[in-house]
């Protein structure tokens, strides 16, 4: 199955070829498609604009202006909804908004090395074509050259829910993993595969989509093990034989 960050690169490749965008070399051969209902990048929806080599700003994750809006969210002509995430904060505002325009969902944004505890909700038996119909990065359109206007509206990462293509009943659970992570924080992950590593520091999120048929609880956080600190493999390789404790990652 194709993910998206591929069908999108997809997408701009058709906009290169109508000189839209700057053109792009294809995806490398055996390159993973996503895995169902997860999105990763720069916010909810960036970076396969980002990987085309075009300018885009990644959402912060906290602070700025109390008086920004750290989202933004329209209804299209059509009946499809658009957001886009500038500041990870006020996520049950978010979800209001996009309530008062009809759509049933849950929004959550989940500190790093957490998750929502699961069995909050039963997952659709909706395939994953289904899903990404109506879940998806809103497509460029290809047919002509975009105006200075249309450029800056798309390259802006917006997202595009489509509230008629749910199941009756369903309803959309958005959850957003925010990776601010300083390196000095992290405990120190010692040698892997005789190699010394260090931590970096990342920053972004990780934006999970599910549908649910009934009832969402609430998000109860819990420890996430499978969360650790991004290390580089760039330290010295020991000589043969050497032993030395290995640490594991937090």
């Amino acid at each position: 199955m194709i993910g998206f960050e591929e069908r999108a690169l997809e997408e701009l490749k058709l906009l290169a070829a109508a000189g839209s965008v700057p053109a792009m070399d294809p995806p490398p051969p055996g390159k993973p498609a996503a895995s169902r209902g997860r999105r990763i990048g720069y916010g909810l929806a960036a970076s396969v604009v980002l990987a085309a080599g075009i300018g885009v700003g990644a959402p912060m994750l906290s602070g700025g202006s109390a008086e920004a809006q750290p989202f933004e969210v329209e209804k299209r002509p059509d009946g499809g909804i658009l957001f886009k995430v500038d500041e990870f904060r006020n996520p049950k505002g978010l979800e209001q908004r996009l309530r008062d325009l009809g759509l049933r969902v849950v929004v959550d944004y989940v500190p790093y090395g957490k998750k929502c505890a699961p069995g909050r909700f039963t997952e659709s038996a909706a395939s994953n074509d289904e899903l990404n119909a109506i879940y998806h990065w809103l497509p460029w359109p290809t047919d002509h050259l975009l105006t200075d206007e249309e450029s800056d509206f798309y390259t802006k990462g917006w997202t595009e829910i489509r509230p008629e293509l749910m199941p009756p009943g369903a309803t959309l659970v958005l959850t957003a993993t925010l990776t601010k992570v300083e390196a000095e924080d992290l405990p120190d992950p010692g040698y892997r595969d005789g190699r010394r590593v260090h931590n970096t520091s990342s920053t972004g999120s990780n934006t999970m989509y599910r549908l649910a048929d009934g009832p969402v609880a609430a998000c109860a956080l819990v420890d996430d093990p499978t969360q650790r600190g991004p290390v580089s493999d760039n330290g010295p390789t020991l000589p043969s034989g050497t032993s030395v404790p290995v640490r594991p990652a937090p």
